[in-house]
């Protein structure tokens, strides 16, 4: 597997020459640090509407008026390169944010989860003065829906030295995959007043408005505005209570120069570093287990049917090895044992076996995960890194269930392969900030399933051989086995903040 990952990321260098001369000459500097809080209104019937505030880079001026390679626009990331006649091409990324958790709402009892995704895909546009008309086509990453949707978009930009107003007319059309995996009900979902639904592919109208206002010569403020009109094939919905949907942003953008000057610092003295870190992984746990799916047909959530702890702390470990400017090796390992005795309060039947009423039983579950890979850094230089990730993630997984005079046992092992990507920014020699996202979806031998790993963090360097990192860990790994000694199916995620120390050798 290292070896597949080193020969295809290889050829980049050679055949992307230009690209990647581009890429290493961005500068940061360019970009501004934001603080966006978004607000967006839940389609779904009895579903509370999603707010998020989160950091990000962005620029003073709206995506439609400059030609930056690198541009942040209605939730898609992007990289995109214009021609001389006005036409654009790229490629994007973006979260799907559709859908909704486990118990959100008594409406939706007896509903399975509808979850978050990844969206890659492409873009082209052509740009006439200050209109722009473009199209944005994505598909699924991590096998959720197993759909696409294509966005085709109108904008006028309304531009001064200090204020900028775009208008958007947009025509958003999901694929039927996409439409019946949100807003369809299955035939096992079926409850009193929600019948099964399957609506098929669905176009929506979205008019929405972005507005930029610089008030200081390093502060602005921005916001924007959306409102789709939602077509029959979701207003339809049995869990569809709304036929329009709102959304609103508003953040505030500083405008320093604020990361390493590159004209002024030595580039190209890469040495070999070995980094070895330890730390503290503060989560919040949420598993489930489905053991012979056609003896219990509904999951088994350890946390409130077996009483597990759903508060652990947790303690990763890894070495990362760095040599030349291009090249790493990774290796990462945590593991997490989780154990609890109660007394039944009524008789419980898993994997065939029935616990008496009455009975103490002990239930444990106990996960070891080992990851080992090679990264290869597509531009870096003293003020930014980007690379990306191929490699090996090894998951052990060990369920007990001991009773008085029956005990359930299995152990499975998985080796899967795994694709990521990283990106580290630098604001001094000391201080840093870093993104780093994982992840597979795939069917494998006697596995299919996802992995869904993402870390934010910053850190601080004392001395030339330590620093402290710190940031926020998200983890969701979902695994159906055909391994006849744990057949079944398992979901486990943790979440939460961590710290870890930090070697340099």
């Amino acid at each position: 597997m290292l070896a597949l990952a080193a020969t295809s990321l290889w050829p980049l260098q050679a055949q992307a020459g230009p690209l990647l001369e581009f890429l290493d000459s961005i500068d940061l500097n360019d970009y501004t640090l934001a603080l966006d809080l978004y607000w967006s209104e839940s389609h779904y019937d009895g579903v509370d509407d999603f707010t998020i505030l989160y950091p990000l880079f962005r620029t003073f001026s709206h995506a439609t008026n400059t030609e930056d390679v690198l541009y942040l626009r209605n939730g898609h990331l992007g990289l995109r390169k214009f021609t001389e006649g006005g036409w654009s091409y790229g490629v994007i990324g973006g979260v799907q944010t559709l859908g909704y958790g486990y118990d959100s709402s008594d409406a939706l009892a007896g509903m399975g989860r509808r979850t978050w995704t990844l969206q890659g895909g492409g873009s082209v546009g052509k740009r006439l003065g200050p209109v722009n008309i473009d199209l944005f086509a994505s598909t699924d990453l991590l096998g959720v829906y197993k759909g696409q949707e294509y966005e085709l978009k109108f904008s006028y930009s309304f531009v001064s030295p200090k204020l900028q107003v775009v208008p958007q007319l947009e025509f958003v059309h999901q694929s039927e995959d996409l439409v019946n995996y949100y807003y369809g009900v299955t035939d096992a979902e079926i409850a009193p007043g929600r019948p099964a639904y399957a609506p098929g592919a669905a176009t929506t109208p979205r008019l929405s408005v972005d507005v930029n206002w610089r008030i200081h010569p390093t502060w602005y403020v921005y916001g924007g505005a959306s409102v789709d009109f939602l077509p029959d094939e979701i207003t339809n919905s049995p869990i569809v209570s709304k036929e329009t949907a709102w959304s609103a942003f508003i953040g505030v953008g500083y405008a320093p120069d604020s990361f390493i000057d590159l004209s002024s610092d030595a580039q190209g003295d890469y040495p070999s570093i070995v980094e070895v870190g330890v730390g503290a992984f503060f989560a919040s746990v949420t598993s489930k287990v489905i053991l012979d799916v056609d003896v219990l047909p509904a999951s088994v959530n350890l946390e409130d049917e077996q009483a597990l702890d759903d508060r652990e702390t947790l303690v990763p470990v890894d070495v990362v090895w760095t040599f030349g400017r291009r090249h790493r090796l990774d290796l990462s390992y945590f593991e997490l044992s989780r154990s609890s005795t109660r007394d039944l309060a009524g008789p419980v039947t898993v994997r065939g076996v029935t616990f008496a009423a009455g009975e103490t039983v002990t239930t444990s579950l106990d996960t070891r995960v080992i990851r080992f890979g090679y990264g290869y850094s597509i531009f870096r230089d003293d003020q930014k890194d980007l690379s990306l990730f191929g490699g090996i993630h090894v998951t052990d997984i060990e369920y007990d269930v001991l009773g008085a005079t029956e005990t359930i046992r299995g152990v499975t092992t998985t080796a899967l392969p795994v694709i990521g990507a990283r990106f580290r920014a630098n604001f001094t020699e000391k201080w840093s900030v870093a993104a780093n996202a994982e992840m597979f979806a795939l069917d494998f031998d006697k596995y299919n399933g996802y992995l869904l790993d993402i870390a934010l963090s910053g850190q601080y360097r004392f001395g030339e051989h330590f620093a402290i990192d710190g940031g926020y860990h998200f983890y969701r790994m979902n695994i159906k086995s055909g391994d006849e000694s744990l057949s079944g199916e398992f979901s486990i995620d943790y979440r939460g903040p961590y710290v870890s120390f930090r070697a340099f050798l």
